[in-house]
């Protein structure tokens, strides 16, 4: 990420969910891609909270199910 980047981060509200500013996981996100459109509608509101919100965890042990 450039300074020029870091910069933008802080004054524009979609620069932070641009693809090129986002981690590697988040980057094919179709919420993200939303996100990173100019404007502050309802779309991209809602966009940026999926965006933010961090990935489904699976448990590592999952229940044990018997089986019959």
């Amino acid at each position: 990420m450039s300074i020029k980047d870091k910069l933008e981060i802080g004054l524009k509200p979609d620069a932070p969910y641009r693809p090129d500013n986002l981690p590697e996981h988040k980057q094919d996100d179709p919420s993200c891609a939303v996100a990173a459109e100019p404007g502050d509608g309802p779309e991209q509101e809602d966009a940026r909270e999926d965006c933010n919100a961090p990935p489904p965890t699976t448990p590592k042990n999952p229940p044990y199910k018997e089986s019959r």
